[in-house]
């Protein structure tokens, strides 16, 4: 089992039993699904990709305000231009969102499910998340996806 972040240790968690348990991956209780992810995937922890997302939360917030400005100001500046052929990058680019958000959801969902199982509901919903999905192939997936996306 992995041993719960420093956070479960040091308070809430542990006065509903929940640190005792240790943190289960889904590899340790499948074993069957270590051989769908890489060793570097569930050797995965979160500290240092939290530390990146904390120190550039600023390029997110200059991507959304770009984006904003983007969407407001570019169908005006295309009103009255020809406009281009995107079918077939659009297809592609559907296509990718699609497998990608697939296999997320393959790597992601048995880990729910497990978590569900083993901790219940309110761990589920109120534990930090970089404790419930920071370590392991889950953790790298999320990691991955909010570089992607952030």
């Amino acid at each position: 089992m992995h041993e719960p972040h420093e956070f479960v240790r040091g308070g809430w968690v542990e006065k509903w039993g929940w640190a005792e348990k240790g943190m289960v991956s889904i590899e340790q209780k499948h074993p069957f699904m270590q051989y769908l992810s890489t060793e570097w995937e569930q050797n995965f922890t979160c500290p240092e990709w939290n530390l990146f997302f904390r120190k550039n939360y600023n390029r997110c917030l200059l991507f959304s305000v770009l984006y904003c400005v983007f969407i407001y100001y570019g169908p005006k500046y295309m009103a009255n231009k020809k406009p281009y052929v995107l079918k077939r990058p659009l297809q592609h680019w559907n296509l990718f969102l699609a497998v990608f958000s697939a296999l997320g959801m393959l790597r992601t969902v048995p880990h729910l499910v497990l978590v569900l199982h083993t901790y219940g509901m309110k761990y589920t919903l109120i534990a930090p998340a970089s404790v419930v999905y920071g370590q392991g192939t889950v953790g790298c997936v999320c990691a991955c996806v909010r570089r992607f996306y952030g």
